[in-house]
């Protein structure tokens, strides 16, 4: 089982933190600590290099936790901070960050080879709703039968279709061809 120490107490790690376990292993805290001396970094900006039972006695006469945030380097370099409260502002930035993050959906819609005009206008509506929410398109023309038979139609009626939406949005592939499907990816612009 994992620890971590703040200041005297042991908390187990993974259920009061369960994201970052992963990051709690790089930092080593207090006692975790095992070089004979380390750079300090104090909250001024100033730096220097002090053993590590000094800059122990320092953060636990200030109610703080030593925190090596950098192991790299020789002497390795350490900040007094208040531990639980950084792994709390590191959590919250990174729901934060999932937020913002926008998983890119591909949609799907299906036109025929004899889609009605209106049709296409209904199609062509939704199509852009999809683009306004920033998704990828992929619009399939079905042919059945003998409509098989005449694919250079068929491609020139997807193009067409497709030239609808050159304002708004990128064809990225164009007209590949899937059994009796022709299929056109629309990708939103930038």
């Amino acid at each position: 089982m994992t620890g971590i120490a703040f200041t005297g107490k042991i908390f187990c790690a993974r259920s009061i933190f369960p994201y970052f376990h992963t990051f709690i292993k790089q930092l080593r805290i207090n006692q975790q600590i095992r070089q004979p001396s380390v750079t300090l970094v104090e909250e001024s900006g100033e730096i220097r290099t002090i053993s590590l039972e000094e800059a122990l006695s320092s953060a636990e006469s200030q109610g703080l936790d030593l925190v090596e945030v950098d192991g790299t380097k020789t002497p390795p370099i350490v900040k007094i901070m208040d531990y639980g409260k950084f792994l709390y502002k590191q959590r919250k930035l990174e729901t934060k960050n999932k937020k913002m993050q926008k998983q890119v959906e591909v949609k799907s819609v299906r036109i025929g080879f004899g889609t009605g005009e209106h049709d296409l206008v209904v199609k062509e509506k939704q199509i852009h709703r999809f683009i306004e929410k920033r998704n990828q398109v992929r619009v399939f023309l079905v042919m059945k039968g003998r409509e098989m038979s005449h694919l250079d139609l068929a491609k020139e009626k997807l193009r067409d279709f497709s030239q609808r939406f050159e304002d708004i949005c990128k064809i990225e592939i164009e007209n590949t061809k899937q059994n009796n499907k022709l299929a056109v990816l629309l990708t939103p612009l930038k």
